[in-house]
C-alpha cells in the first residue's frame, strides 16, 4: 500500500500593501519560506534541503527587453532536473524530510493565491502534485454557488490557497485559503476555511473554521491573521 502524505490547506485573507510591496524579498505567507530569487541575478543563492542532499535553484531565461521566463532546477547528488515554475511563484519551503516542498504565489495582489507542492525522487526527478481541487469543489458547495462558478473555479482557482507549514512529520502541510475580498463574493467575501489535505490525491481529511485556523496555525503566517465576521444574510422573504 502506497504510504499516505497528507496536507493541510487555510484559506488565505488579502494582504496588507506594505506586505505585497515586499514581494521579491521576504516570505508572504509562510514565515519560514525562504523567498525565491527572481532578479535573474547571477548572484541568486540556491535553497537547500534541511539535510542538504539537494539544492533548489531559480533559473532565469531572458532575452532583450522581454519579459523573463522562470524554471525551477533541482539538484541532487548525480542529477539535475528542470521544471517549469508557475508566474507569481515566490516562496519555497522544503518539508523536514528533505522529500518534498511546496512553493507559494500570487498571480495579482488581491487573489488568485496558490500553493505548489513537489516530490523528490533523486533518482527519477521531480513531480508536481496539484491537491487544492477538491477544497476548491468544497468551497463552492459550502457557499452555495451556482454549479458552473464552482467548474470555473476549479479549471482557474478563484478561491486563495497557500502554505503556512509542513507538520513535524512532513506528512502535512498547513495551508490558509480565503474567499477573495471582492465584491463579487457578495456576503460571503473574505471568509476563512482550513482544510487537511492528502497530497497524493487531495482527499479532504479535516476542514477547519476560520477560528480554529488562525488558533492552530496562525503561528505560521507571515502576517497577523484575523478572522472575518461572519456573513450576513438578509432574513428570508
Amino acid at each position: 500500500m502506497r504510504p499516505s502524505i497528507a496536507i493541510f490547506l487555510v484559506c488565505v485573507f488579502s494582504f496588507p500593501a506594505s506586505i505585497i510591496s515586499a514581494f521579491g524579498e521576504k516570505p508572504i505567507w509562510s514565515k519560514q519560506a525562504t523567498a525565491l530569487g527572481l532578479s535573474c541575478s547571477p548572484n541568486s543563492r540556491p535553497i537547500p534541503s534541511p539535510d542538504h542532499r539537494f539544492l533548489v535553484e531559480v533559473l532565469c531565461d531572458k532575452h532583450d527587453e522581454a519579459e523573463p521566463i522562470y524554471s525551477l532546477l533541482v539538484v541532487t547528488a548525480s542529477h539535475r532536473y528542470e521544471s517549469p515554475l508557475d508566474e507569481g511563484a515566490h516562496e519555497l519551503l522544503w518539508a523536514p524530510n528533505s522529500k518534498s516542498f511546496f512553493i507559494d504565489g500570487s498571480t495579482n495582489a488581491n487573489s488568485g493565491f496558490f500553493v505548489s507542492v513537489y516530490q523528490v525522487n533523486p533518482d527519477v526527478g521531480i513531480k508536481k502534485v496539484d491537491i487544492t481541487t477538491a477544497a476548491q469543489k468544497d468551497m463552492c458547495k459550502v457557499y452555495d454557488r451556482d454549479e458552473k462558478d464552482c467548474l470555473s473555479s476549479v479549471s482557474g482557482p478563484e478561491y486563495n490557497m497557500s502554505g503556512l507549514a509542513w507538520a513535524k512529520s512532513s506528512s502535512a502541510i498547513y495551508v490558509f485559503a480565503e474567499v477573495p475580498c471582492g465584491t463579487s463574493f457578495g456576503n460571503n467575501m473574505c471568509q476563512v476555511f482550513g482544510y487537511k489535505l492528502d497530497a497524493f490525491d487531495g482527499t479532504i481529511l479535516t476542514r477547519l473554521s476560520a477560528r480554529e485556523t488562525k488558533r492552530r496555525w496562525g503561528k505560521y503566517a507571515a502576517w497577523k491573521v484575523h478572522v472575518p465576521e461572519p456573513p450576513y444574510y438578509a432574513p428570508a422573504k
